[in-house]
């Protein structure tokens, strides 16, 4: 059968051509806000490697490292990218925020090699039809392993191509975890988003994980973060790999400053998102804490609903040496419902902001220009710097 389009009906395909290209396909106006955090996974025991270097038995260093690098191997990111890729299609998400986005300098018996993971989940999300934009990172660090290995750690805030950014930055905390060969520091990275005429901000971090000095060292950056926050009079969604608990004092210092959770902890599922083993190698999902969150303030809260990603079976990809899971933290997606715009500070209404004034900044934060409304994937570069 033929069928004849009526003469104005091109220019509407031609409409929903250009703003497919210009968004996600299917994607089309969502009512609810989406965001998800996503731990990606270095893609072994770092842990073990950095006790290694920070004892003053030199002789294990070695050894940590290279049982890291078998574990790399059997961890494969490119395949694990794949599946991460696939959770976000399945999402939608407006925003991600993205932990341990690494660059990895392996010396391998064939030679050095370099990973760079984002490079390759960027691909992957092409490949899924997926255009989101690299609004912000922050380099958590930069570490040169000898014999002639490097870990450069990154945060890194991805925002869906249709949505307006109307600023984007990040920061690093003052309070950071001394090893001796080496200071661990962390930051955020965080946009402005124009949504539906709401400017809503979002941020994404990560913080220091570890028990004793290092739990006093995550609360401080707890602190740090929401005392900047506080002079932003906007929604604000914080979320990330937060490394500790409900109930913790981290998790009390958002608490304090009004942020609510977005899990519901009242429904009977705990909502573990850690650990699965270093390998990825277990069948069955065995995870025993909360430590990945979404946090709200400020008109967010009402109808927030979490969801995991990363824990059925099915979820798991082929891996070298059989199915693996995307990380070894499981991926959190909030869908939320913000409050309706209650007027503008332009039109004499009751104090709200407009939407097209960014918010300050949180101090100590390097700020860049907004980015257009449609821009492409940020450029992809094989260069890289290490410290010395």
């Amino acid at each position: 059968m033929i069928l004849f389009l009526p003469m104005r009906a091109p220019l509407l395909v031609l409409l929903v051509i250009v703003t497919a290209a210009c968004g996600m396909p299917g994607a089309g106006p969502r009512a609810d806000l989406v965001v998800m955090t996503r731990n990606v996974y270095v893609g072994a025991d770092l842990d073990a490697v950095i006790g290694a270097l920070a004892s003053p038995d030199t002789t294990d260093d070695g050894p940590a490292l290279f049982a890291a690098i078998a574990t790399l191997e059997r961890t494969a990111f490119p395949l694990r990218a794949a599946a991460i890729a696939d959770e976000i299609a399945r999402a939608r998400p407006h925003a991600v925020g993205l932990q341990e986005v690494s660059t990895l300098t392996l010396p391998l018996p064939s030679g050095v090699t370099v990973v760079d993971f984002w490079p390759i989940l960027e691909a992957a999300l092409a490949a899924r039809g997926l255009r989101y934009v690299k609004v912000a990172e922050v380099t958590n660090m930069d570490l040169v392993i000898p014999p002639g290995a490097g870990l450069v750690d990154r945060d890194v805030l991805l925002v869906a191509a249709d949505v307006p950014v109307l600023a984007s930055g990040h920061g690093r905390y003052a309070a950071g975890l001394p090893l001796g060969f080496a200071t661990l520091t962390r930051g955020w990275a965080w946009a402005d988003l124009d949504l539906a005429g709401r400017t809503i901000r979002v941020v994404n971090t990560h913080l220091e994980s570890g028990g004793g000095g290092a739990g006093t060292v995550r609360r401080l950056q707890a602190e740090e973060l929401v005392a900047g926050l506080a002079a932003v009079n906007t929604p604000v969604i914080v979320m990330g790999d937060l490394n500790d608990v409900p109930g913790s004092p981290m998790y009390q210092a958002f608490a304090a400053a009004g942020f609510t959770d977005t899990w519901d902890d009242t429904a009977g599922d705990p909502g573990f998102t850690c650990c699965h083993v270093a390998d990825l190698s277990n069948p069955t999902a065995a995870l025993t804490a909360r430590i990945d969150l979404i946090l709200v303030r400020g008109g967010l809260e009402g109808g927030a609903r979490a969801t995991l990603t990363g824990v059925r079976a099915e979820e798991r990809v082929a891996g070298p040496a059989g199915p693996i899971w995307a990380s070894d933290h499981a991926g959190v997606v909030a869908r939320l419902r913000p409050a309706p715009k209650r007027g503008n500070l332009r039109r004499g209404g009751d104090g709200a902001l407009p939407s097209s004034v960014p918010f300050p900044p949180i101090p100590g934060d390097r700020c860049c220009p907004p980015r257009p409304v449609c821009s492409g994937p940020s450029p992809s570069s094989g260069s890289r710097s290490t410290s010395s």
